[in-house]
């Protein structure tokens, strides 16, 4: 088995905006969504949206696991993850 390990920084910010704005930022979304598919990956997100569409979420705060879930069951909770 190959391993992979790809830093991969989110398209927002002033850096993308002489890039196509938003549809550049997609494009480059949509693109690291195509790469991911079938393959298991390790995603740190900071916005829902990029971590609405994984199998799994955790959560993490302070440094431990705060709770694991799909997008809808760790809202379901109410807990840090749906604040």
């Amino acid at each position: 088995m190959k391993t992979w390990i790809s830093p991969f920084r989110p398209a927002t910010g002033s850096r993308w905006s002489g890039r196509g704005g938003r549809a550049g930022a997609r494009l480059l979304e949509r693109s690291a969504r195509q790469a991911l598919t079938g393959r298991t990956a390790v995603v740190v997100a900071h916005r829902l949206t990029r971590a609405a569409t994984a199998d799994l979420i955790v959560v993490m705060e302070a440094g431990r696991v705060a709770g694991p879930g799909t997008h809808d069951e760790l809202l379901g909770t109410g807990g840090l993850y749906a604040r």
